[in-house]
């Protein structure tokens, strides 16, 4: 029988680290097959530890018979927390100690709050040599040290979260960022350091919004704008802000979470091409989000409103390469959603997505526009509603 050396076998593996049920069966081949796959099989470990008490202590007595073994190899680490309870808290507790002590984390995914773990957690990852990406999704309470200069991470990226901060003006420090590590940094007065990408919801009027938007402006690479109310009086005012004012910028999205009209609350091609000179913006993203909780009113939506809609601006106006030099790609995507999907037939689904696409070409012809992509995007959503 031929021999397969172990280097491509593990190339092999690597290939399918995302697919548990294949390296559960590769491992099963032989023990040296075993040996080889067991660390991709164990690199990814995903805990759930949203307060379900009937079936912690099952995952607890699991989690120690395998717990030296599953640790050493364990690279990313997905947790997922709400309603903590005192034997998922000693279940998280375990694995981070375990972790902590193997040394081998190199990125973190945290969704929910951290606030009934031990109040060292964040700090002891931080202090890990091998960890480049932390997360954080939902997370309350985190301190503001979290986004000071550190040297041994990556990249460090936030959503909906909340900073602790004896700082006075503390909102101007985003809780919706990307935060990079690498290369030379560059801080305020308080050492925090600038974000690089950076997402605005812009009906939330917070106060210092538009402060840490100016004042990161010569550092962004990414911006992403999201837009939710009908009502334009809600928004935060960015008419004095143009693409021009960000030198470094190199991806702009904008979202429009609008249920109703696939109108605009802002000039996009002034937005876009500046004042006096074009910006420097290869990618632009523009997204229409349109979340529904059923298919049947998915569909509702298409009859009553989109078959109907105007186009909101001029494909050729936003995406004009005269103006924007650097132009390299630009997509209008309608995202639209429901938790019921699967479920739906599949000889509904298909001719649907074909007449929603057929009216967003109508909508943003792209004939001149090689390089502008428009479709549209359906997806199966889950509302859990989780207290983050």
């Amino acid at each position: 029988m031929p021999h397969m050396p172990n280097e491509l076998i593990h190339k092999i593996m690597e290939s399918t680290h995302d697919d548990p049920y294949t390296l559960s069966q590769c491992m099963m081949v032989s023990w040296n097959f075993c040996q080889i796959v067991r660390p991709i099989f164990h690199s990814d470990l995903y805990l759930d530890l949203r307060g379900l008490r009937y079936d912690i202590l099952p995952k607890l007595v699991r989690l120690f018979e395998v717990l030296d073994e599953v640790t050493r190899h364990v690279r990313i680490l997905y947790l997922v927390l709400s309603d903590i309870d005192g034997l998922s808290r000693l279940l998280a507790d375990i694995t981070i100690s375990a972790l902590v002590d193997a040394g081998k984390l190199e990125e973190i995914y945290i969704k929910g709050r951290l606030d009934k773990l031990s109040p060292r957690f964040l700090l002891d990852l931080m202090e890990l040599p091998s960890l480049q990406v932390i997360s954080l999704d939902g997370t309350h309470q985190i301190p503001i040290s979290l986004i000071q200069d550190r040297r041994g991470l990556r990249t460090l990226r936030l959503h909906n979260c909340t900073i602790v901060s004896p700082f006075k003006f503390r909102d101007r420090y985003s809780t919706d960022a990307e935060y990079n590590f690498a290369g030379d940094l560059v801080s305020d007065e308080n050492s925090i350091i600038f974000p690089t990408s950076l997402t605005l919801e812009l009906s939330k009027r917070m106060i210092g919004d538009i402060a840490l938007l100016e004042k990161s402006a010569n550092y962004l690479t990414s911006l992403t704008l999201v837009y939710y109310s009908h009502n334009p009086a809600r928004y935060i005012p960015i008419a004095h802000i143009t693409a021009e004012s960000f030198p470094s910028l190199d991806t702009l999205s904008l979202v429009f979470h609008i249920g109703s009209t696939f109108g605009i609350p802002i000039d996009l091609p002034r937005f876009l091409q500046g004042h006096k000179r074009s910006s420097n913006v290869k990618h632009v993203n523009i997204t229409f989000d349109h979340e529904s909780c059923v298919f049947s009113d998915m569909k509702d939506y298409f009859s009553t409103t989109i078959k109907n809609a105007k186009a909101p601006f001029s494909t050729k106006e936003v995406f004009d390469r005269k103006a924007l030099r650097c132009l390299e790609s630009g997509s209008c995507k309608l995202l639209m959603t429901s938790e019921d999907l699967s479920v739906s037939r599949a000889a509904d689904i298909g001719p649907f997505k074909a007449d929603v696409q057929i009216k967003m070409n109508a909508l943003f012809p792209t004939d001149e526009l090689p390089w502008v992509n428009v479709k549209v995007v359906l997806e199966e959503r889950f509302w859990e509603f989780i207290d983050f």
